[in-house]
C-alpha cells in the first residue's frame, strides 16, 4: 500500500465514523510505522476533516428530513381521508372532534414542511423551495431531487441524493 492509499484508507475510515486511535491500530496491526501513520492520520485531518464533518452532518439532517416528510404526510394523507368520510356521512363526529381532525391534518402538514426545510438546509437550498411542498407528492419527488449546492468553505463532493 502507498502513501496515497494509505490516506485513502484514512480518509474512507473516517467517513464511516472510526475514531483515530482505531484507524492507527487498525494501521499498525498490518505493520505500518507509527511516524507513517501519524502523518497520515495529520495530512487527512488537515485536508479532509470540513468534507467529513460536512459529509456526517449532511446524511443526518438529510435523513431526519425525509423521516418527517414521510412521516407528516403519510398523517396528513390519513386525516384527510378521515374528514372525507366525515363530511360524506359514513361517520359521524360531533363538533369538536371534527376541530381535533382538522387540528391533526395541519400539524401533521406542518410536520411534513419541517421536514422539507430540512432537506433544503442539508441541499444548502433557499427556504423558498419549500413552496413545492403544496404540490403534495410531486413537490416532494422536485424537492427530493434537487442537487445540492457546494459548500463554499470547503472542497466538499457535491451531493446528489
Amino acid at each position: 500500500m502507498s502513501n496515497q492509499e494509505l490516506e485513502n484508507y484514512v480518509n474512507s475510515r473516517r467517513l464511516s465514523g472510526i475514531p483515530d486511535d482505531e484507524i492507527a491500530k487498525e494501521l499498525s496491526d498490518v505493520g505500518w510505522t507509527r511516524p507513517d501513520i501519524e502523518e497520515s492520520l495529520r495530512f487527512s485531518r488537515l485536508s479532509n476533516s470540513s468534507t467529513v464533518k460536512h459529509t456526517r452532518h449532511w446524511h443526518g439532517k438529510y435523513l431526519r428530513g425525509k423521516i418527517l416528510v414521510i412521516a407528516g404526510l403519510s398523517a396528513y394523507i390519513g386525516f384527510q381521508f378521515a374528514i372525507v368520510l366525515v363530511n360524506n356521512g359514513f361517520i359521524t363526529l360531533e363538533d369538536s372532534a371534527r376541530v381535533v381532525v382538522n387540528l391533526a391534518a395541519i400539524l401533521s402538514y406542518s410536520i411534513m414542511i419541517v421536514g422539507c426545510v430540512m432537506v433544503l438546509q442539508a441541499k444548502r437550498r433557499s427556504w423558498l423551495w419549500v413552496l413545492l411542498a403544496g404540490l403534495h407528492v410531486i413537490g416532494l419527488i422536485i424537492l427530493f431531487n434537487l442537487r445540492s449546492k457546494p459548500d463554499p468553505d470547503s472542497e466538499s463532493v457535491e451531493f446528489t441524493n
